[in-house]
């Protein structure tokens, strides 16, 4: 968010806009070695915590949830007709937990240990939220 909000230049605040942007705040100018005026945190700056603050309700921890949709037939090898299709959807969710998970003393879940061979071969641990089959029309 900061490199989009450097970028978008909507900081890029003058000497000239700061003495009418400091006339109505109580914020100090900062002023550095080279005479650049500093105004982060004054009325009117925009930080990245501005923006998280006002998306925070609406935040989510990354859930990695698909929607896999996927098509399957049936072909007479004598004829070559289809003589039977198959549609069907799933929401898969990837988990936080690989697919192997170790154990500690007492059987109480402890981290995965991601070296595990199955575990770099698979990764983390997917579970299907839901599954339907699909009619011609649904699609």
């Amino acid at each position: 968010l900061d490199e989009a909000i450097a970028a978008a230049g909507i900081n890029n605040v003058t000497t000239a806009s700061y003495k009418a942007l400091a006339a109505r705040s109580t914020s100090p100018v900062i002023v550095t070695t080279n005479n650049d005026i500093q105004v982060a945190g004054a009325p009117g700056y925009l930080r990245q915590g501005d923006m998280l603050q006002a998306l925070a309700p609406g935040l989510t921890a990354r859930s990695d949830t698909f929607l896999i949709r996927t098509y399957g037939d049936v072909r007479n090898p004598a004829t070559n007709g289809i003589e039977g299709r198959a549609w069907l959807e799933a929401v898969v969710q990837r988990l936080p937990d690989y697919v192997v998970p170790d154990t500690v003393a007492g059987g109480d879940k402890a981290d995965a240990n991601p070296a595990n061979a199955t575990n770099v071969s698979f990764g983390r641990r997917f579970q299907v939220i839901s599954f339907r089959w699909l009619t011609s029309s649904d699609i």
